[in-house]
């Protein structure tokens, strides 16, 4: 006989289907209906589109945000650099390598002649 399971809405179900070998679309195989989806989507990026799109982008009326991910497809991501100034006491110093792990610290003063503790 073949394995059930009760499901939250009280009924039982077999699970023989779940388990035969060859039921369904085969391991790997894209769903025909998003293939046709992704086929007519693809479509309407035609040579006009992608030359109302170059017009645009060079007659500056394309919005900045797309403008940006087509220089990223295009170039990369820029990297991303964060500069933090302003002063810190020794006082401040201290206190956070007090709570510091010892490996950080090392890594941290690394070429440094004397570490600060």
């Amino acid at each position: 006989m073949a394995e059930t399971q009760h499901f939250a809405d009280g009924k039982a179900r077999s699970l023989a289907n779940l388990t035969k070998k060859g039921v369904g679309r085969p391991q790997g195989v894209p769903n025909r209906v998003t293939k046709d989806v992704r086929n007519l989507a693809r479509a309407l990026f035609d040579a006009a589109y992608w030359k109302r799109t170059k017009e645009r982008l060079q007659a500056g009326r394309m919005h900045p945000a797309i403008e940006k991910v087509l220089l990223a497809y295009a170039y990369g991501e820029p990297k991303k650099t964060v500069r933090i100034e302003g002063d810190v006491s020794v006082q401040d110093k201290r206190s956070l390598l007090e709570r510091m792990p010892d490996a950080m610290i090392a890594e941290l003063t690394q070429g440094e002649e004397e570490p600060i503790h």
